[in-house]
């Protein structure tokens, strides 16, 4: 099972398959400091039988062998392939190495930032992939029963609504984009104006059943003239489904008044988990998955759109019990995850290798044409992230 890991300080003294009275020489607080990460991963990566039994004895190492069957080296770089790509961070079109290959599609990394992204198929529409099945368990990178796991993700979706509300968004204006069912929406309800953007057909349904301003698609210019401005908005897990995730920004920066803030989460690709999966990271699942962040990537084009970062951390989430299971199947190679349906709790869990960001929208022109344009102290942003 995934099972979710201690803060740093509580790891000081312990040693995977027994304790000792205080931490081995390597295991310096200097190390600890810049590694918690890598001890949180003891658990989870034995579970999934990568984790060798010398783990605790040279962890750079040991970090060479999780790797070595990943093509990607130490800078990043991979000999396989070249390719031209537009860069959402960059804002320019830039070379991408391929780094691999997931389920036939291939991930490129952008030479200039370093932000990933998967190459589809000319044509290929990936609005497609969100009907019924996505949400109930019929996909083995979707959701295993997002209906029934409501009590759990409201849950979760109340300490996000609480998170805005300390920042001064008790009124206004509130837009999802990807609201899926709607849950976030009506946790948030009493207190904002809501409504949604959702491109499955069936929770649209849903949500307008539950009397959500909800609309099918995507944002545009009319959506934004007849319901912003907005106050608010939020994308919890959606900007690393977005083919052009520097446009629907833009548009965002002009649908929000000044001042308005942007709460958004997704996966690190720069984090210890993602680094030494590779490939095989829970959240590198093409095609839905079409960009990878880091929060630095993320910081610089939200910079170069016209957004200011005030808050990076990396926290605890309580998640359904059924998708713990369900990703952990089909990380393990199986075709048939397990469903478990009827399963009413969470569990608390935090790989460190996801991120919630808060931005304020910035006044005067936004959209400069690099994103050099704009100087980031990331160590300010996100120098500490914590959960």
């Amino acid at each position: 099972m995934i099972l979710p890991c201690g803060e740093p300080e509580m790891l000081s003294g312990l040693h995977f398959g027994g304790t000792f009275s205080r931490a081995p020489s390597w295991q310096n607080d200097s190390w600890m400091a810049e590694n918690h990460e890598l001890r949180c991963l003891e658990a989870p990566m034995r579970a999934l039988n990568t984790v060798p039994s010398d783990w605790v004895a040279a962890p750079n190492r040991i970090i060479h062998k999780l790797r070595k069957n990943n093509p990607v080296s130490s800078t990043g770089r991979s000999a396989l392939n070249t390719v031209a790509i537009y860069c959402p961070v960059c804002g320019d079109r830039r070379e991408a190495s391929q780094v691999f290959v997931r389920d036939g599609f291939p991930i490129v990394r952008c030479s200039g930032c370093g932000v990933g992204k998967t190459q589809l198929p000319q044509g290929f529409s990936t609005d497609q992939i969100y009907n019924e099945d996505y949400f109930q368990g019929g996909q083995a990178d979707g959701y295993s029963d997002y209906i029934g796991s409501e009590d759990v993700l409201r849950a979760e979706f109340r300490t996000v609504v609480e998170d805005l509300r300390r920042r001064g968004c008790g009124g206004g204006k509130l837009l999802e984009l990807g609201c899926a069912y709607g849950f976030f929406l009506a946790e948030a309800q009493p207190y904002l104006e809501v409504h949604g953007i959702e491109v499955s057909e069936s929770a649209v349904r849903f949500c307008r059943s539950l009397g959500l301003d909800v609309e099918q698609g995507s944002l545009t210019e009319e959506y934004v003239k007849a319901r912003g401005p907005f106050d608010a908005v939020v994308m919890l897990d959606v900007v690393e489904h977005l083919t052009e995730p520097d446009q629907v920004m833009h548009l965002l920066w002009r649908a929000m008044k000044p001042g308005g803030k942007l709460l958004l989460s997704t996966g690190d690709w720069e984090s210890v988990l993602s680094r030494t999966m590779g490939r095989y990271w829970r959240l590198m699942t093409p095609p839905q998955h079409t960009f990878f962040f880091s929060p630095r990537t993320m910081s610089a084009m939200l910079s170069r759109v016209g957004f200011d970062v005030v808050e990076c951390r990396k926290p605890w989430k309580i998640v359904p019990v059924g998708l713990v299971g369900y990703q952990l199947g089909r990380i393990l190679g199986m075709s048939k995850p397990p469903r478990l349906r009827g399963v009413r709790f969470g569990l608390p869990v935090n790989l460190f290798d996801a991120f919630r960001m808060v931005a304020v929208r910035r006044e005067g022109e936004a959209w400069p044409k690099s994103r050099k344009s704009r100087s980031l102290d990331l160590k300010d942003i996100c120098g500490t992230l914590h959960g």
